[in-house]
């Protein structure tokens, strides 16, 4: 990733064609739709698992809870941003 940065950094020209960013956006959108509900269930199944003296599973349920949220709220943003800008 770092290499690919540089190069299109450096390089004045198309690095990627539209085939490939579209690949590229529904390769995304796949990987967070199966990654956030797996996210979600899990939270929520260690939040449910956390009692008596695995308080610390219930802990690990709610900070993945949170960073589900987050993940929602950056997809959110970054639509929104990206709707705009491209128009629909």
């Amino acid at each position: 990733m770092l290499m690919l940065s540089w190069v299109k950094l450096k390089v004045k020209g198309v690095v990627e064609d539209e085939r490939a960013m579209d690949v590229g956006g529904r390769a995304a959108m796949a990987a967070f739709r199966v990654l956030m509900p797996v996210l979600g269930l899990a939270s929520l199944a260690m939040f449910m698992a956390g009692e008596g003296e695995f308080y610390y599973v219930r802990a690990l349920g709610i900070v993945l809870g949170y960073v589900t949220c987050l993940g929602l709220v950056v997809y959110v943003v970054a639509y929104g941003y990206y709707e705009r800008k491209f128009g629909g």
